[in-house]
């Protein structure tokens, strides 16, 4: 019954973040954040009295409601924070997004540390009051210092669920719902795996301080290559990798006999998977946007809002999936085993990255001059050599007449680009291209 009170928070979490994003330019950004905030706070005060009421089922079913009208004001909260920020800097989504993250991975890093110490100071309510009224301190401070909405509430353009007419959103959403569960994956059998060990109860704890404070660390580096170097695919290829890699190495796999099952490789593992698990997250809330922007979404806050509720929605499935599939997997074949088939989920994950992005470069050279989908559905076809990496056949010439022609957008050197066939009149979606001819793939 505990596991399922602690679930209950990604699995409402990963139903309401979408309808929220859905919502957030009628509703409003700043005001989505300003009460999801306090209410989270809120609950967070009534959540450190919970002991002080009866026990049994009903103690359980109190629980459970405050952690579910908890994850509502979180998902709230946290939606329109993404959008807000990828608002504010639509150019520069990865770099900001990874300050986030980094800030995030402090706070579960030093989280436990402090709780444990209200604790031991005031008991079982202290941790969740002080919490509490920080979260609504630090609420009502920055909702104070946010600037008035850039844009007033109005009816969104478009829905939710028309992302996933993008194949590069799909691929985004496997991506971020592996690394998610992997994460959750640690949580309830790390400790276990590692009891054949005879460690005390302080040095398991630092195993799981491995990955989450290197995420931390190289959380800006990646949102750096992100926005910079315009490397999605390598850098989720990279992710595969290395968290597929460090899986079979904590296990290890029995598949691989010869790897030696001390702790010192077990460590070594978690480092491995540390050094990629930061590309499964980051990386991914670009391509969500780029999926947008390909399919003629513009970049406002509706856009945002909905690109943010599809991502934090697939990371909290995989939050929600990774534990609780966890306990069944290990229970069932072992620990061993059990790394080795989230392995394979990565190996799976790498050959759709490199099989997409591959098909994705190879028709974008064959289609010769792009047109450029423009931020309000109209196109314009762009003829200089550096949007070309190959030259146009002559059967493929691209003809475009003066009425569909309109000023190109500046949008920090970058657009989305489709290609028009003349035999079909398709518009084929592709990469992004920058001004100065580089591809984003």
């Amino acid at each position: 019954m505990v596991g399922i009170v602690f679930s209950s928070y990604e699995f409402v979490n990963f139903i309401a973040t979408p309808v929220f994003g859905n919502f957030v330019s009628e509703i409003g950004a700043k005001f989505m954040y300003a009460v999801g905030i306090s209410v989270a706070g809120t609950c967070s005060v009534l959540f450190g009295f919970l002991d002080q009421g009866p026990g049994g089922l009903t103690f359980i079913a109190m629980s459970l409601l405050v952690r579910i009208v908890e994850a509502l004001g979180m998902s709230a909260f946290s939606t329109s924070s993404f959008a807000i920020i990828s608002a504010e800097f639509p150019n520069h989504i990865s770099s900001v997004f990874s300050v986030l993250e980094t800030f995030i991975g402090i706070g579960l890093l030093v989280g436990p540390t402090i709780g444990g110490s209200l604790y031991e100071l005031g008991g079982f309510g202290l941790p969740f009051w002080v919490t509490g009224v920080l979260i609504m301190a630090t609420g009502i401070l920055f909702f104070g210092c946010l600037p008035p909405p850039m844009e007033a509430p109005r009816r969104r353009q478009g829905h939710i669920l028309s992302l996933l007419r993008s194949p590069l959103v799909w691929v985004a959403m496997f991506l971020s719902t592996a690394g998610a569960s992997s994460l959750g994956f640690m949580d309830p059998t790390l400790a276990l795996h590692l009891d054949q060990f005879g460690l005390s109860t302080i040095e398991v704890s630092l195993f799981f301080v491995i990955a989450p404070l290197l995420h931390a660390l190289l959380a800006p580096l990646w949102g750096y290559l992100s926005d910079t170097r315009d490397i999605q695919a390598p850098m989720l290829m990279w992710a595969c990798v290395a968290c597929g890699a460090g899986f079979l190495m904590v296990g290890p796999t029995p598949l691989l006999p010869f790897l030696p099952k001390q702790i010192w490789f077990i460590t070594m593992g978690l480092v491995v998977y540390g050094l990629g698990i930061g590309c499964t997250i980051i990386p991914t809330m670009k391509c969500i946007v780029m999926g947008a922007r390909e399919l003629g979404f513009a970049d406002n806050i509706s856009t945002f809002g909905m690109v943010s509720g599809l991502f934090n929605a697939t990371f909290h499935f995989g939050a929600f999936l990774g534990p609780t599939i966890a306990g069944a997997l290990v229970e069932q074949i072992g620990f061993e085993y059990s790394a080795t088939v989230i392995a394979a989920i990565f190996a799976v994950g790498f050959c759709v990255t490199s099989c997409f992005f591959g098909f994705r470069r190879w028709r974008t050279e064959r289609g010769g001059y792009p047109y450029i989908s423009l931020a309000d559905g109209s196109r314009k076809q762009h003829g200089g050599s550096s949007y070309s990496r190959a030259p146009i056949p002559q059967k493929q010439q691209f003809t475009s007449s003066t009425s569909e022609t309109t000023p190109l957008l500046e949008n920090d050197g970058k657009s989305s680009v489709s290609c028009q066939t003349p035999q079909t009149g398709r518009f084929l979606q592709s990469s992004t291209f920058s001004s100065s001819g580089h591809m984003s793939w």
